[in-house]
């Protein structure tokens, strides 16, 4: 009887000489080391806005939301950023690169000594300049997870949807 109690005895030793199930005995055990930290990771393309071209609702500014009885909405292109009409003057050119954005005012340039652009005289809805304000202040851009367009700098953010 006693044989038949020393051979599972046996059979236990004979498998942890053997390393452990399912590894190769070549292998080196894992190390107990913590892994590297990883490199910096770049902007993440899934947030990255490539252009404003469309039509864009306001639907924040400065973290809160854009709760008015009159809306706002901005038109924009592949360099430029507007609030119809035009002639009113509320546009901005912009430039975007990965997650940052630089906003500048329009001036259209005539011929030297030619009167400028003309302006329509029109009633600017309130909080307009608060938007103009956040563009002029953005120096970046990124795409919400509920698919909205943050620009945001550091003391202004306008939130946009489009329409």
């Amino acid at each position: 009887m006693r044989r038949f109690r020393a051979a599972p005895l046996v059979l236990m030793m004979a498998l942890a000489a053997c390393g452990q199930p399912g590894q190769d005995p070549a292998t080196p055990a894992p190390s107990q080391e913590a892994p590297p930290a990883p490199a910096p990771a770049a902007a993440d393309p899934s947030t990255q806005v490539g252009s404003l071209a469309g039509a864009w609702r306001v639907a924040g500014i400065d973290g809160r939301e854009f709760d008015e009885p009159v809306g706002l909405s901005l038109t924009g292109d592949e360099r430029q950023l507007w609030w119809e009409p035009r002639c009113a003057g509320m546009a901005r050119a912009y430039r975007i690169d990965g997650p940052g954005i630089a906003f500048a005012s329009i001036r259209p340039a005539g011929p030297a000594g030619s009167p400028p652009a003309p302006v329509c005289e029109i009633g600017l809805p309130p909080r307009l300049d608060e938007v103009i304000r956040a563009l002029d202040n953005a120096d970046r851009i990124a795409r919400t997870p509920n698919n909205g367009i943050l620009i945001s700098g550091p003391d202004h953010s306008l939130l946009l949807f489009s329409q």
